[in-house]
């Protein structure tokens, strides 16, 4: 009978656990499963080592290669995606709770009855709220419409900066400075196409005037190379993360590497 139950916990013990946010690395780098929650160090379908410093050790530097990779709409993408949109939906009626608990705890003192509460509900309330959902679902709008997938180069780069006088919450005046880093890019049916980005150089600095570019717009809003054989590390397509040439998996959101 004891060791029954020993059997049972060592099979409970084995069974996947979901993680939550800030556990830390959620997939396998090179097969892309799912990693249990515990001290597993060996992914239990490829057979390596989950650190890349170990399976990679004794592997020559690479890069990704030369050509566009065919793997933009795989599974693993369209499923960070779709958890990507399930925690908008959970954490927008959280965060609108939030804000309406903050905003009738200031206007306790004027709530008598249900006509007063009313009162304070629709105005102090309902506007700020509408005002938020109308910014969330513009947001939503443009980081999960499907735009079009196009093939081209970049034709120029642009860095212009910016200095606005501003006020703070005492009335003090104060410069603020901003950095507009825009990238600009034809088609191969001659269209033009503009990257801007504010105080983030990282993708300015990434591309060259001249490169061939392929944006994925269809699943994610993604630009790849199309030389990658000279890079030490590729961006992911999901969550942005830099990521070895070698690994085929990001660690943090599962999405596949795009290379050849």
């Amino acid at each position: 009978m004891a060791e029954t139950e020993e059997k049972r916990k060592q099979k409970k013990n084995k069974r996947p656990k979901k993680k939550w946010f800030g556990y830390g690395n959620f997939y396998c780098p090179f097969c892309g499963a799912r990693r249990n929650q515990g001290e597993e160090k060996i992914c239990p379908k490829c057979g390596k080592n989950y650190s890349l410093k170990i399976s990679l050790r004794g592997i020559p530097k690479q890069g990704g290669g030369i050509g566009f990779s065919p793997y933009a709409n795989h599974k693993s993408v369209m499923r960070y995606r779709k958890q990507e949109k399930k925690a908008f939906w959970i954490w927008a009626p959280v965060i609108s709770l939030i804000i309406a608990s903050i905003i009738l705890f200031e206007l306790r003192d004027k709530i008598y009855d249900w006509q007063s509460f009313l009162g304070a509900a629709l105005v102090p309330v309902g506007g700020p709220l509408v005002l938020i959902w109308l910014f969330w679902f513009w947001w939503y709008g443009m980081n999960y419409k499907k735009y079009k997938n196009w093939d081209g180069v970049v034709t120029r780069k642009e860095i212009k900066e910016y200095d606005e006088t501003k006020r703070d919450g005492n009335g003090n005046k104060y410069q603020e400075y901003s950095t507009f880093y825009t990238l600009y890019f034809k088609d191969d049916r001659g269209k033009e196409h503009t990257l801007v980005e504010r105080d983030m150089p990282q993708r300015f600095d990434f591309f060259e005037e001249g490169e061939r570019v392929r944006y994925h717009g269809k699943y994610t809003n993604y630009y790849e190379k199309y030389d990658k054989s000279g890079l030490d590390r590729i961006p992911c397509q999901g969550c942005g993360a830099a990521l070895d040439p070698r690994q085929n998996y990001c660690a943090d959101c599962g999405c596949i590497v795009l290379k050849v």
